[in-house]
C-alpha cells in the first residue's frame, strides 16, 4: 500500500504544469504539505462526527472552537479499506497529529496547515465555503 505522498507525487509526475499557468492544488499540497498521524483521543475535541460531505465546515467549527490547540489543514485522505486520493479538511495538533471531525475511519493524512485567520476570512466571504486551497 503506498502512501498518499507516493501516489500523489505519480500523479503530478502524470499532469505537469504547463508554463504560464499556475500551480494546481495537487501540485501545491505535493509542494507543502506533511504527513499527519491520526490522533491517539480525537473525541478529546469532539463526541460526534459532523456531517459527511462537509469536511471544510467541519474543521473549521472544530478549529474555531479550539484556536489555541488546533490548525486548520486541507490536502488529502484516505479512509479505512480504500486508497483513492480524496481531497479532504481537518484539524492538526502542533504536535502533526490529525483530528478529524467528519470521518470515523480516516487512516492517513497529508496535507497543509494554514493560518486561521485567512481561513476565516476566506470562509466569511464563500457562501457555502467549500475549502481554502482549491477556492479560485
Amino acid at each position: 500500500m503506498n502512501t498518499i505522498k507516493q501516489d500523489l507525487t505519480e500523479f503530478v509526475q502524470n499532469t505537469p504544469i504547463r508554463p504560464g499557468t499556475c500551480m494546481n492544488f495537487q501540485h501545491f499540497v505535493l509542494a507543502n504539505a506533511t504527513a499527519h498521524v491520526r490522533h491517539h483521543d480525537p473525541q478529546r475535541f469532539f463526541n460526534r462526527h459532523g456531517t459527511i460531505g462537509q469536511c471544510f465546515k467541519n474543521a473549521f467549527l472544530l478549529v474555531s472552537e479550539f484556536r489555541n490547540e488546533l490548525l486548520y489543514a486541507e490536502g488529502y485522505a484516505y479512509r479505512n479499506g480504500s486508497q483513492m486520493l480524496i481531497v479532504h479538511a481537518w484539524a492538526v495538533t502542533r504536535e502533526g497529529e490529525a483530528v478529524d471531525p467528519t470521518w470515523p475511519d480516516g487512516i492517513d493524512y497529508f496535507g497543509v496547515p494554514l493560518d486561521f485567520e485567512y481561513v476565516k476570512n476566506i470562509a466569511f466571504r464563500a457562501k457555502p465555503f467549500t475549502g481554502v486551497i482549491d477556492n479560485y
